[in-house]
């Protein structure tokens, strides 16, 4: 095998960290970590990363690809008799338990950071909607001023301080099952903001900010097929919803990663046409600010997964989910990472 240096015609530098301004191809040890790194080009792709240490399926997850929490959801089989308050924080490279949300719950809305995220509504044991909030500062759980409406299924973008209630499911409402309603949070308290230009949110993927941000599918409402409500794209500017271009394929669920402009949308569920039960759908979408496009395709077969709304289109964590089968064999502990494609730090190993 031909030396390094016979190829490049040097040696390959040493260094105590890694250069700052590195170029395909490059090639260099650092000293400090005592390893053998290069800069790779690298396709997108997902990657199997450690599992989580409980299974569990429609929770809230917040977070981006190297600090992200996940919280509640169901542990078992469906239907969602028994919720679990477990929260488990994931560091880029494992799962660990962490203080346990206030409450038993599942479908939880979640947004932030991992040092600053917002949790609100959900199904408890006592009651299918509640109308509570609670923030987590790194550490630990707190409560917060309870919504403007109770909901479940309810999808959150924005911040711990500065978030937007998308929809969810409305069951004291005999007429209205899926909300048409979005509720806002200032950092001190829910208020109702205007309501959405077409069909209500339901397990919809949510991405953006408070004055910018975007809503995508949902599983449908009385009178809308949910082959018509999951391809609906909604845009908030801050004051109002407009519709957006429809995705390119029948999706819905809260799993995403994004903003208004670059979202990534790895939700599982979809629906057959012209109707029926949900499906696993593992195509990735991706939307620019205009347009929905297809992407990689998710590597488990898992729906009801937990996602990283701070995450990007070029990285992003989900785990979880619902085990195939029917009925549903359990929940998974399954665990994956997203990584765009482009220029990588990458360490060498093997000879």
């Amino acid at each position: 095998m031909a030396d390094y240096i016979n190829i490049k015609g040097q040696n390959v530098e040493v260094v105590s960290s890694d250069p700052a301004n590195s170029t395909i191809g490059q090639i260099w040890y650092n000293s400090t970590s005592n390893t053998l790194k290069s800069n790779a080009y690298l396709y997108a792709a997902w990657s199997s990363a450690p599992n989580l240490n409980a299974g569990k399926y429609a929770g809230g997850g917040l977070g981006s690809a190297s600090a992200a929490l996940i919280f509640t959801g169901v542990p078992v089989n469906w239907p969602p008799t028994l919720q679990t308050n477990q929260t488990e924080e994931w560091n880029g490279s494992t799962w660990t338990t962490a203080p346990n949300y206030p409450s038993q719950a599942y479908n939880v809305g979640g947004t932030g950071i991992e040092t600053a995220g917002l949790a609100a509504g959900g199904g408890v044991p006592t009651h299918p909607d509640t109308n509570l909030s609670n923030t987590w500062n790194g550490s630990t759980w707190a409560g917060a001023p309870n919504l403007a409406q109770p909901r479940r299924n309810m999808s959150l973008l924005g911040t711990q301080t500065a978030a937007i209630g998308c929809g969810g499911y409305d069951f004291p409402n005999p007429t209205a099952t899926v909300s048409l309603v979005t509720q806002l949070f200032d950092g001190s308290s829910w208020t109702t903001g205007n309501n959405f230009a077409g069909p209500g949110a339901n397990d919809s993927g949510a991405f953006g900010t408070q004055t910018a941000g975007l809503m995508a599918g949902s599983s449908g409402q009385p009178g809308v097929p949910v082959e018509t409500s999951s391809i609906i794209s909604q845009e908030y500017d801050g004051t109002s919803w407009t519709i957006g271009n429809s995705l390119n394929i029948v999706k819905y669920g809260v799993a995403g990663s994004g903003t208004q402009t670059a979202a990534h949308y790895y939700a599982l569920n979809t629906a057959p046409a012209p109707s029926g039960p949900p499906t696993n759908a593992l195509i990735g979408l991706f939307y620019d600010g205009t347009c929905w496009s297809s992407g990689e395709s998710y590597p488990g077969i898992y729906s009801g997964n937990f996602g990283s709304p701070a995450g990007t289109t070029s990285a992003a964590i989900s785990s979880g989910g619902i085990l195939p089968g029917s009925p549903p064999s359990g929940a998974s502990t399954a665990s994956f990472t997203y990584q765009g494609a482009g220029p990588q730090i990458q360490t060498i190993t093997g000879s």
